[in-house]
């Protein structure tokens, strides 16, 4: 995961990009961050290093990983 967040940090679109782990459970992450356009999360998600991060992670997590896509509302 650490190439994943190293490359995405340098992505031309990306604001933040961080993994964090749940205070009451450590066996639950979530992985956080933000760009500056959809195109830039379209881009992003179709590198070479974020699908094969991809794959490692569905290979050691319980349950697949959840999307959640949100937007600045003010």
């Amino acid at each position: 995961m650490q190439t994943v967040v190293e490359k995405s940090r340098q992505e031309a679109g990306n604001i933040t990009y961080h993994v964090n782990r749940d205070a009451n459970d450590s066996t639950i992450f979530y992985l956080y961050d933000r760009w500056n356009s959809i195109d830039a999360v379209d881009f992003h998600e179709q590198t070479e290093y974020f699908k094969a991060g991809l794959v490692v992670l569905k290979e050691v997590l319980a349950e697949p990983p959840t999307t959640t896509i949100m937007q600045i509302a003010y």
